[in-house]
């Protein structure tokens, strides 16, 4: 919707800022950053004052929905969406092809996957 965000059912009014973040990533992709900035630029309408976010917000009433709900994936969306467009992380390419600076250490010591890490990328 101009100037709201992307709506999380096209024959409803209802803008989420998850799914405005994720198309934000997908322009950045696509190498449309102005596009993809201006559309995150929407999901300051859905920031609450202590700083989470809704995850919906019907419009023309700016209603919230589901009501007065907020969720870690919404705000894991925004940080995702933030990072790629101001490049704050190692992280930061994640959706680009070919851009990831360098495999993130996501390995615990001791978890299966640090093992299979090491004998693939050893120091």
């Amino acid at each position: 919707m101009d100037d709201y965000g992307v709506r999380c059912v096209s024959t409803s009014d209802w803008v989420t800022a998850a799914e405005t973040a994720e198309c934000v990533l997908a322009l950045d992709a696509l190498g449309l950053t102005g596009r993809a900035l201006d559309l995150f630029s929407c999901t300051a309408r859905h920031r609450r004052e202590d700083g989470a976010y809704w995850t919906g917000l019907a419009y023309p009433d700016r209603v919230t929905f589901p009501h007065a709900e907020t969720s870690s994936y919404t705000s894991a969306a925004i940080i995702l969406a933030a990072d790629a467009l101001t490049s704050s992380s190692t992280a930061s390419g994640l959706f680009r092809h070919g851009e990831l600076a360098r495999p993130p250490d996501l390995a615990e010591a001791g978890c299966p996957l640090a093992a299979l890490d090491a004998s693939q990328n050893p120091q």
